[in-house]
């Protein structure tokens, strides 16, 4: 009876890692995404789960003390798949993860700056509110400038107007500048978890107020002829599951550079809340050289 239930035990305990390692792997979308693993580094998580398992099983049932040797031996393979799974899972072996190598193209914002810029937005009519004096320091997102350039052009006197008061200095840093109070007003999308978490340790409430609604257009190449890609195939594209063109339906197309933007600006922000609800993004490959990088790949 002894055997019986050490046996029961046994096969009780193999079932709950097994049923673990199940809802992990769900967690992270393998089972729904595995037709369309098409890579060696968007399969590795699959496999250090099964590997790690599989150890797992074999000490439960072959933990004896003369076979000490192999026990240890299986452990160590235990704790080296499952130890490496968090790092495969964002494909994070890459020893360089800015792009190195392309050309980082540079945006002319001059065209939309307050009272001077050639493309600035204008106002039929002059708006209800007028600043002369104290006025608030904006900052904000690239894309964010020519919308905020235009409010000051229209709410600020231009005697009072310095070029100081509006500023670019991108998300990322439009946030610091926010919490150290070296902006009244900035312009984004919605903070990280990390920039939040960052403005309470500083004892800084945000106040946020929606000026508009967000959307994310991914764009291809123009000799690229998939038009229809949906939001699971994206998700298994930026979480390094799917690496080929072939495997969405272009057989000519290659592998599949996959740009996003560094971790913390608007834009990335915006695709780990509205795109990828949580999976991790797996981290940019580094380019090819000659390739304009804008951010990371």
């Amino acid at each position: 009876m002894k055997k019986i239930a050490l046996v029961g035990c046994l096969a009780l305990v193999t079932a709950l890692i097994w049923a673990a390692g199940g809802y992990t792997l769900n967690h992270f979308e393998f089972w729904r995404a595995f037709p369309q693993i098409d890579n060696v580094v968007g399969m590795l998580p699959v496999a250090l789960t099964v590997v790690g398992l599989g150890c797992l099983t074999a000490i439960l049932w072959v933990a004896k003390a003369r076979r000490r040797p192999v026990v240890v031996v299986i452990t160590a393979f235990a704790v080296l798949s499952l130890g490496l799974f968090p790092n495969a899972v964002r494909g994070n072996w890459w020893l360089d993860h800015s792009g190195a190598g392309g050309v980082e193209a540079a945006v002319d914002l001059s065209v939309y700056a307050p009272f001077t810029g050639s493309q600035t937005a204008v106002l039929d009519i002059d708006s209800g509110l007028q600043l002369a004096s104290d006025l608030p320091r904006l900052d904000g997102a690239t894309a964010f400038y020519p919308i905020y350039a235009a409010i000051a052009q229209a709410v600020y006197a231009p005697e009072a107007y310095s070029p100081s008061d509006v500023v670019c200095t991108t998300t990322l840093n439009a946030f610091d500048a926010l919490i150290v109070k070296d902006a009244d007003v900035i312009f984004v999308l919605a903070p990280s978890a990390e920039q939040r978490a960052k403005a309470e340790a500083a004892g800084v409430e945000l106040h946020f107020t929606p000026i508009g609604r967000e959307a994310f257009v991914f764009l291809a190449g123009k000799t690229n002829p998939l038009d229809n890609l949906t939001t699971q195939q994206i998700r298994n594209v930026y979480s390094g599951k799917t690496a080929q063109w072939a495997t969405l339906g272009w057989e000519e197309g290659g592998q599949i550079i996959a740009y996003q933007r560094v971790e913390n600006s608007g834009s990335q922000s915006g695709l780990q809340r509205m795109v990828m609800a949580g999976l991790p993004i797996q981290a940019p490959q580094p380019l090819p050289k000659g390739l304009p990088k804008g951010s990371s790949s």
